[in-house]
């Protein structure tokens, strides 16, 4: 791997892509009243996981990753069907560079939540972040495909896709879309210049598609 593409894929450039997801499903009752009968077995469960989520996220805020890991897993083995809980344990999980477990954690939160674009995208990073470029490509155009306008997972498809040196047919419109979209003067010279080699690319197959 180039000394170019090892920054690229550092930690560092890497931090600002994983997604946490706020908050905790939530069970849609109302506040019990007095003579009210006592809530399902289901309910119970789905209550304390999410307190044990929300205690995770305080602790992950205070940077008590190790306690939050073991919330989280708390939370999912009291309910297992929270997609913020799995989401979030992935992160912490892939920061420890668990990376089986994270990737499982991610895959897990996104079936229960299909059309959430975040997990996906944290898995692109886990497999960027392992220089595995196609993997990586993969789960960012998944996560697009849910949202085409989740701005985390359009930057880093468009770098893996300069990066491999392989633009598939999507590349032309969503690097058109980030253009649009896009503020942060460092991410809008990279496209820039990522579009003119785009072009320059594609001269000599249209040059030779030229009748005599």
């Amino acid at each position: 791997m180039s000394k170019g593409l090892r920054i690229v894929l550092s930690a560092a450039s890497l931090a600002g892509v994983l997604l946490a997801q706020a908050g905790c499903q939530q069970s849609g009752r109302p506040f019990p009243k007095a003579g009210d009968e006592p809530p399902p077995p289901v309910a119970q469960q789905i209550d304390k996981a999410s307190r044990l989520s929300r205690e995770a996220q305080r602790l992950e805020v205070a940077g008590d990753d190790k306690q939050a890991i073991e919330k989280y897993r708390a939370a999912i083995t009291e309910y297992n069907e929270l997609p913020a809980a799995w989401n979030n344990l992935g992160r912490l999980l892939m920061a420890r560079g668990d990376n089986l477990a994270a990737a499982e954690a991610f895959k897990t939160a996104s079936e229960l939540s299909p059309t959430d674009p975040r997990p996906l995208t944290n898995l692109g990073a886990l497999w960027e972040s392992l220089g595995y470029l196609d993997d990586a490509s993969k789960w960012y155009d998944q996560a697009l495909q849910r949202n085409e306008n989740h701005q985390p997972a359009l930057r880093r498809f468009l770098l893996v896709q300069e990066l491999r040196g392989k633009p598939d047919d999507s590349t032309p419109g969503r690097l058109k879309k980030a253009l649009l979209m896009e503020q942060d003067p460092w991410w809008i010279n990279r496209f820039k210049r990522f579009h003119q080699r785009s072009e320059e690319i594609a001269i000599p197959s249209s040059a030779g598609s030229g009748t005599s």
